[in-house]
């Protein structure tokens, strides 16, 4: 999701050794650019939830981005990710 919307590597410059440990063992996620609207932030913490059993579904994130989309082409919320990397 993170990538989804930055265009970007995560952790570029560590290994996986140190990656593991960041997001495994310490639950570290990368950072969110701020511009990112609410509604996708809230959808990027639900998939980071460090239980698996705490993530939504892959057909409930697809729901969720479909109806975010939309909502940003009827103008109802900023897209936060459109001229970013993301959503153009």
């Amino acid at each position: 999701m993170w990538e989804l919307a930055t265009g970007e590597r995560p952790y570029r410059g560590l290994n996986a050794a140190r990656i593991l440990h960041r997001v495994m063992l310490s639950g570290g996620r990368p950072v969110l650019p701020l511009w990112l609207s609410p509604a996708f932030t809230r959808l990027v913490g639900a998939c980071w939830a460090q239980s698996p059993k705490d993530r939504p579904d892959f057909p409930a994130v697809v729901r969720h981005l479909e109806t975010l989309l939309g909502m940003v082409r009827c103008g109802m919320v900023d897209g936060g990710m459109v001229g970013h990397g993301g959503l153009s």
